[in-house]
């Protein structure tokens, strides 16, 4: 078990060190009713990536095929599955969770801490990926446009999202944010699509640690001036 988090913990969110590209087969796209794909971010660097996909009972084993052909992008510390049925389809769910990667990964997640930007009272959280959806044919990406199909893909952070580009753009329209959380229609007629989300997050902790000491300087500088005051000599 992991020891409890310091007071310079809690002031201090090191910068993340996260290697992220996520692909997809474009069979889990093309033979699925729905697919939805979730990034979730802790404050810790903790991530948990989900990978949901439902499908005709006929594609049942390939479905767990599909999803288990997915690239998270990391070297994932823990996964599991879930398939759920009913009589006419199979839902198939995928959890992989990281945290604590080893030194040398690329940067996604990049954290502006109380130590880079002191004088702010929010956190920023700035997390960059390509979301690729690898095609076994060349004709995929034509089916892919003609079918109108669009994969769905959510990301959480620490904080309310103030930014989410995706580039290029689904006829879709601009992502939708609520909160901490944006949702992006990516094309997979499209090989590559970049994404980019940016939050903030109040410092809560650092500003109640700095209320604090204001308020400790402020209570004894003013017992020193009471204090001054009683003893000097009264006039009679």
């Amino acid at each position: 078990m992991a020891a409890p988090a310091t007071l310079i913990d809690l002031i201090r969110r090191p910068h993340t060190i996260i290697g992220l590209m996520l692909t997809l087969p474009y069979a889990l796209v093309l033979n699925s009713a729905d697919v939805a794909v979730s990034t979730r971010f802790w404050e810790d660097g903790t991530v948990r990536r989900q990978v949901r996909a439902s499908a005709s009972s006929y594609h049942r084993t390939a479905l767990a095929k599909w999803t288990a052909d997915v690239e998270a992008g990391a070297p994932w510390q823990h996964h599991w599955r879930e398939i759920g049925k009913s009589d006419a389809s199979v839902r198939f769910t995928r959890n992989f969770i990281v945290s604590r990667l080893p030194a040398g990964q690329t940067r996604r997640l990049i954290v502006t801490d109380v130590f880079d930007d002191p004088l702010n009272v929010y956190s920023t959280y700035e997390f960059t990926e390509t979301v690729s959806i690898r095609p076994l044919r060349d004709v995929d990406p034509a089916m892919a446009a003609a079918g109108g199909r669009m994969l769905s893909y959510s990301v959480q952070m620490p904080g309310s999202i103030v930014d989410a580009v995706v580039n290029p753009m689904s006829g879709r329209g601009a992502p939708d944010i609520e909160g901490g959380i944006v949702r992006f229609a990516l094309d997979p007629s499209v090989p590559e699509h970049q994404v980019t989300v940016v939050s903030k997050k109040v410092r809560w902790t650092y500003l109640i640690i700095i209320l604090y000491v204001l308020g400790f300087v402020l209570y004894q500088g003013g017992r020193f001036i009471r204090r001054n005051l009683s003893s000097k000599p009264k006039r009679i």
